[in-house]
């Protein structure tokens, strides 16, 4: 069976469609470079140009099969013999069963010398490379001539070194055709003579005969016609010469194929005997090679001792940058105010309206100070409560989280900064989880220190005295002035940070005044001022007014009645400095009076009008709540200091880390390896490349001793 499988070489598709116009071209090349490869290759390509339109129709056709009945079938022939059709066949499998007891024998039919493509002759040659015998077939009625192109190649070399030639068999074909006996012994004798003079071919190995007699003879072909022709030529010894050039290749085979084997054997022997020799002379270094460590122990002890001394730079860096980063942007603090500004509670006439239902019932009068003490404690007092310790404190512990743990990722990025690590460092990874568990015992603590417990300590402690007082107490009432008086100490810490002013006493404090709705202190002195309308400014110089408002807050009809006693008296000194006096000797008078805070407070709060209906109430509910927030984020988030604590705590961290001097250095000697690895493995290829070289090297001394 022989079936045919219809393509293309991967060459020719890509040009069939356009290769004529290119024919010219081509044929000028041929001319210009005068080169035979050349040539032979522009032939197939304008061959293929030329019977494009009769291999197109071959192309991606299936396979086509022909039985043993249709070998002199044309359609067969024609796909082989055919300078067109033979290029779309892409190959040809021939199913035999005549050859089922040579198994150990390979048979090439290889296209020939006079192939019609360059690829079939770069075949041939690489098939007869690897032959162990050649027989050349040759049709010595129609040439008996050698050509030069086939003598060259049949005294070229095989993979091995042999020349073609000296296994090469000869086989005069078709001689059955011969017109004469003359003309049949004159193509014997050329042919015959042309091998010897131009290949050295021994005479034992050229053969003559017809493959149609021989098939003849031994009962395959049924026609008489060619033993006939062979015995009219006076032929008949050809015509069992196919069995005779069996057996020689046979004797060959077993008696000069080998020995012609065995002398390429020790010939390769001996080359390659040369070649190792040669190879272990130029290599005679590396076989004297003494293996050294990758690194010494000298290079790891200045590297430990320059990256301890560069990570303590860098961590002494990072502590001062944290610090100026912290106390710059404030992030505790600024996460306070935004979270307070966020506070949306107002008190409206419909809060009020449904605590009176509540209180009252459906009574006219309006109980202002019962719904006031009810709002304050049922609705206000929670809600700010709610906010100070559990909103706000989540959203600080978040944040304290958010800082601390960007704080820790920088020790780490410093470390690998000094260590040169960066994103493709292949240990990259694994190092970071490795120092962090190192450093983690100098860690452990800052969750706990700053919990939501802490917070709530340290937000209560400012916050507390103010919704007592601000939040839970109506103004007037001696309910804010007892907690005030309870709380004093605290609200005075938190009125330096809410003014800023360190001079002025207790009841001239900005806080104070809010807290206790007291008239401003600018107020106070209008009272006096509107006392003495021209001679104010006369008065003014003597400081008495500044002195004493600056000194005590009392009732303003105290101080007016203190002022109109001794004016008179004042007025008398007729100069600056004597007035002065006249000033001292006044103050001296309201000091021996000997008022106490008590009593300066009771003065004062006398004064506080309480709020007598729904609209008062609204207005001083809400004046309470914008009261409260405005003293967090003026007075309590700058007591809180958060950001001072909080940078305490990092630094201490980071002292710890570098006090611990033995942390850094036994992290960066167990790990050198993995931190330099980039530069190590440099190193360690060429070690390892020196010693696989060493092997290979002793391998080929006791090839060399083997052989």
């Amino acid at each position: 069976m022989i079936s045919f499988f219809l393509n293309v070489s991967p060459f020719q598709l890509p040009f069939l469609f356009f290769l004529c116009n290119f024919c010219s071209y081509f044929l000028i090349c041929v001319e210009r470079y005068d080169d035979d490869t050349f040539a032979t290759i522009n032939k197939d390509i304008v061959e293929i140009a030329e019977g494009k339109e009769i291999i197109f129709q071959y192309l991606n056709q299936p396979p086509k099969y022909f039985d043993k009945t249709q070998i002199e079938n044309q359609e067969l022939k024609k796909f082989i013999t055919d300078k067109y059709i033979a290029r779309s066949v892409k190959n040809i499998d021939i199913e035999l069963s005549s050859f089922k007891d040579t198994k150990e024998m390979v048979l090439y039919d290889v296209p020939g010398f006079d192939s019609l493509t360059e690829k079939h002759k770069i075949e041939t040659k690489k098939s007869l490379d690897m032959a162990d015998a050649i027989i050349l077939i040759k049709n010595i009625v129609e040439n008996p001539n050698i050509r030069s192109h086939e003598a060259d190649i049949l005294k070229s070399y095989d993979e091995n070194g042999l020349p073609l030639y000296e296994k090469l068999f000869a086989f005069g074909t078709q001689i059955d055709k011969a017109n004469n006996i003359d003309d049949a012994k004159i193509n014997a004798s050329t042919f015959k003579k042309e091998l010897k003079e131009h290949l050295n071919i021994k005479e034992n190995r050229i053969f003559y005969g017809s493959p149609y007699a021989y098939l003849e003879q031994i009962g395959l072909y049924k026609t008489n016609h060619s033993i006939e022709k062979m015995k009219n030529l006076q032929l008949e010894q050809y015509i069992n010469s196919i069995d005779k050039i069996r057996e020689a290749i046979k004797t060959f085979y077993k008696n000069e194929a080998f020995n012609n084997l065995q002398k390429q054997i020790d010939k390769n022997i001996s080359n390659i005997k040369t070649i190792l020799n040669s190879i272990l002379e130029k290599n005679k270094d590396v076989l004297s090679y003494k293996h050294l460590e990758v690194y010494s122990q000298l290079e790891l002890f200045d590297f430990v001792t320059q990256k301890q001394n560069e990570y303590k730079n860098k961590l002494d860096e990072q502590k001062y940058e944290t610090k100026k980063d912290i106390l710059k942007n404030q992030y505790f603090s600024n996460t306070i105010k935004k979270q307070i500004e966020k506070i949306s509670i107002k008190i409206d006439e419909k809060d009020i309206d449904e605590i009176h239902k509540k209180e009252s019932g459906l009574k006219n009068e309006f109980p202002t100070n019962k719904v006031n003490t009810t709002i304050r404690k049922e609705i206000l007092s929670p809600k700010f409560r709610k906010i100070l310790e559990v909103e706000l404190s989540n959203i600080m512990t978040d944040k304290y989280q958010e800082v601390y743990t960007d704080f820790v990722e920088k020790i780490i990025e410093n470390l690998f900064e000094v260590l040169e690590i960066d994103t493709t460092h292949q240990y990259k990874n694994e190092l970071k989880t490795e120092f962090y568990n190192l450093i983690s015992k100098y860690l452990k603590d800052i969750t706990t220190t700053y919990n939501k417990n802490t917070f709530n300590y340290f937000i209560n402690k400012f916050t507390h005295p103010l919704i007592e007082i601000i939040i839970e107490s109506e103004k007037g009432l001696n309910t804010r002035k007892e907690r005030f008086e309870k709380f004093k100490k605290d609200i005075l810490s938190l009125a330096y940070y809410y003014e800023e002013d360190y001079y002025q006493t207790i009841f001239n404090k900005r806080l104070v005044e809010k807290i206790l709705n007291l008239a401003p202190r600018e107020e106070r002195l209008d009272e006096i001022k509107k006392i003495y309308q021209n001679d104010y400014e006369e008065f003014v110089e003597f400081e008495y007014l500044n002195h004493f408002s600056n000194q005590n807050s009392v009732s303003f009809d105290f101080i007016k009645n203190i002022i109109k006693e001794n004016y008179k008296v004042l007025t008398r000194y007729d100069n600056r400095y004597t007035r002065r006096e006249g000033v001292k000797n006044v103050i001296n008078q309201i000091k021996e009076l000997n008022i106490t805070e008590e009593q300066k407070l009771n003065a004062l709060f006398s004064k506080v009008i309480q709020s007598s209906n729904k609209d008062e109430l609204i207005e001083e509910l809400n004046n309470d709540i914008e009261l409260f927030i405005d003293i967090i984020q003026k007075a309590v988030i700058p007591a809180l200091n958060i950001e001072t604590s909080f940078i305490i705590t990092l630094i201490e961290i980071v002292d710890n880390i570098l006090k611990d001097e033995k942390l850094l250095r036994d992290f960066l000697v167990v790990n050198y390896e993995k931190i330099k690895y980039k530069e190590l493995s440099k190193e360690k290829e060429k070690i390892e490349k020196l010693k696989n070289d060493q092997n290979i090297l002793f391998n080929v001394q006791n090839i060399l001793r083997g052989l």
